[in-house]
């Protein structure tokens, strides 16, 4: 029967998985309850509204809080646009509704040239031209959305809505000589057509806001596939929520098949739970056999440490499973079997909590596969090219991509982590047995025996580096774990430098006095 000591032993290794159990942090995913917490501290969605509601920005303010109202013309923040609309008289619901016929786009011209702004001065004649009644219809299929968008653009130039790094770049581009810079200026021309035909005007200029390049918003739009519309309404809620454009970009690159469904569910929690996500570039933690979160009613500690300091949370819940195993190991270490040589000494205090220690630490990792599958896949390959690079910018990018396989990324990088662990914990156990056998009181030929005996063991980081790279290479090729071949190959050079190391500098040294003590004693 056990008694008292391990069963406080027992009890306390309950208590450290308990605590690790409710402690909601992951490597490459944040928990729904983190999230809801971060979305009630954020600012709420009406607040955010009623901002824009203060600013004279009722559109943007209605289509946020996905009002029923039909949005209407906020003449006082956008004057140069209710000029069109007093004009044209109609009551645009979406930004390119006013420029559906030749007319109205000859009007908004004309509105436009009598602006005196430098920026919008210089942008007219850069205005793709109409297309003639003879034009083909495939010509004026590709022809009128450059039209429109860049009408468009020129409009949201006179309200002032493009900080000025954008409108720079985007005069560049619109005047300059170079055909590759040209093609920017009618692809974003295009592009904003296509927003334009399902956001309102002013929604548009108060997005745009966010914006420092053109680039970022190209690269957006190249990330919006299949329901435009839709996705465009998320993303455009973002930004006006105050996301930050190179988050999002590089959230979406990041998850191309569930970025948008990861971020329309925390946005729905609040815009707080989107923009967290957006800062720690991770997805929703999806339940697996076990539960991804469970939060004990009243006790919000955990959650809270994780929202404010989430590496440290992460630190501490791995240090939780490995405390929570080293006292099980401890505590039900008496009712197994020794499975060690009964001959030899029995380990020190510091050697038998090595090998402890080390055993929990597998025990921590494996159980924490188990809470995070998806820890040892890549992020979701996309084609993030946007269609407007030059040659030489394609040149550039397929060469990153040849290097890529040589590239160390954040799965290659664990995984490298993982078999350097092993490696060293069996280095470890090679030092403990040897160091038993040398404080052996038996006679030097006997633990030059010993020493031959225990031969398979000092050769186990070979075995294990191949082993590692064998089960690596099985796994890429079953699509279990995705990384690149330098981590498997990684796993015998370990293997190859701790033997190395262990027999060079220990093994030798201790047969070498061995050796000469026999000899002394013969």
């Amino acid at each position: 029967m056990p008694g008292w000591k391990n069963i406080g032993l027992l009890a306390l290794s309950l208590l450290f998985g308990a605590a690790a159990f409710l402690l909601p942090a992951y490597f490459k995913a944040v928990d729904p309850v983190v999230i809801q917490k971060a979305a009630k501290q954020g600012t709420p969605l009406w607040e955010v509204a009623e901002r824009f509601e203060l600013a004279g920005n009722s559109t943007a303010a209605q289509f946020l809080s996905d009002s029923d109202v039909a949005p209407g013309s906020d003449a006082s923040a956008f004057p140069f646009w209710a000029d069109l609309i007093e004009e044209a008289n109609p009551t645009p619901a979406v930004a390119v509704e006013p420029f559906l016929t030749k007319t109205s786009r000859a009007q908004a011209i004309r509105n436009l040239d009598r602006s005196t702004l430098p920026a919008v001065r210089i942008l007219l004649p850069a205005i793709p031209a109409e297309p003639s009644s003879a034009s083909a219809a495939e010509e004026r299929v590709q022809i009128l959305p450059e039209r429109v968008g860049g009408i468009l653009a020129v409009y949201l130039a006179a309200e002032r809505s493009f900080q000025p790094q954008f409108l720079g770049d985007l005069v560049q581009s619109a005047t300059s000589d170079s055909p590759a810079d040209n093609l920017l200026w009618f692809q974003f021309c295009e592009e904003l057509a296509v927003w334009g035909n399902s956001l309102p005007f002013e929604v548009l200029s108060q997005m745009f806001r966010s914006f420092d390049s053109p680039m970022t918003f190209l690269e957006i739009s190249n990330q919006l596939r299949g329901e435009r519309r839709s996705h465009q309404a998320l993303v455009s809620r973002l930004l006006l929520s105050d996301a930050n454009p190179e988050e999002l970009v590089r959230f979406l690159k990041k998850f191309p098949q569930r970025g948008l469904s990861d971020l329309n569910q925390s946005f729905a929690m609040g815009p707080g739970g989107s923009l967290y996500q957006l800062d720690q570039q991770k997805v929703i933690q999806e339940d697996t056999f076990i539960p991804s979160s469970f939060e004990v009613p009243g006790f919000e500690a955990p959650a809270r440490l994780v929202l404010l300091y989430p590496e440290v949370a992460l630190i501490l819940r791995m240090a939780f499973w490995v405390f929570a195993f080293f006292f099980l190991i401890i505590s039900i270490t008496p009712l197994l079997p020794n499975p060690g040589d009964r001959g030899l000494a029995r380990p020190n205090l510091f050697e038998g909590a090595i090998r402890k220690f080390v055993l929990a630490s597998i025990f921590a990792g494996a159980i924490l596969l188990l809470f995070e599958p998806t820890l040892f896949q890549q992020p979701d390959s996309a084609d993030t090219t946007v269609r407007f690079q030059l040659q030489s910018a394609s040149l550039v990018a397929t060469s990153a991509n040849l290097m890529n396989t040589i590239s160390i990324d954040d799965v290659t990088l664990l995984i490298l982590l993982i078999f350097l662990a092993l490696q060293l914990g069996l280095y470890v156990f090679c030092l403990v047995k040897l160091s038993e056998i040398r404080r052996q009181n038996v006679s030097e030929e006997t633990k030059l025996k010993l020493l031959d005996n225990e031969e398979n063991l000092f050769d186990g980081g070979l075995y294990l580096g191949l082993g590692g790279t064998v089960a690596s290479l099985i796994f890429l090729a079953v699509g279990v774990v995705e990384a690149s071949l330098m981590a498997a190959y990684a796993s015998t050079l370990f293997g190859i430098i701790f033997v190395s190391l262990f027999k060079i500098f220990h093994l030798r040294p201790l047969k070498r006095k061995l050796i000469l003590s026999a000899r002394v004693s013969v």
